[in-house]
C-alpha cells in the first residue's frame, strides 16, 4: 500500500481509506461503509484510484448521497436517503 496521504482539515465524523482499490470495488466498500450510518453523517473518503472521481460523484447522484468536497484523491460523501 502506498504512503499515508496528508489528510485535509475537513469536518468528518468518519474516515474511510480505499487504499489503491478502483471502480467497481470502491464503489461497494463506500456502499457498505455508508448504508447503516444515519443521515447526515460526513464521510472522509481517501481513494488513490485515478476513475474514482468519476465513480464517486456518479454514485453519489445515482443514491441521493452528496458530494460536498472533492479534492485530489480525498472526497467528502454526506450521507442521505433516497427520500427526503
Amino acid at each position: 500500500m502506498a504512503d499515508p496521504l496528508p489528510l485535509p482539515d475537513w469536518t468528518h465524523d468518519n474516515l474511510l481509506d480505499a487504499g489503491d482499490v478502483g471502480c467497481g470495488e470502491l464503489i461497494m466498500f463506500l456502499k457498505e461503509t455508508i448504508q447503516p450510518l444515519p443521515r447526515g453523517t460526513r464521510i472522509l473518503l481517501v481513494a488513490r484510484d485515478y476513475a474514482a472521481g468519476t465513480e464517486v460523484d456518479a454514485w453519489c447522484r445515482m443514491t441521493g448521497n452528496h458530494l460536498a468536497r472533492f479534492e485530489d484523491r480525498f472526497f467528502l460523501v454526506v450521507r442521505r436517503p433516497l427520500e427526503d
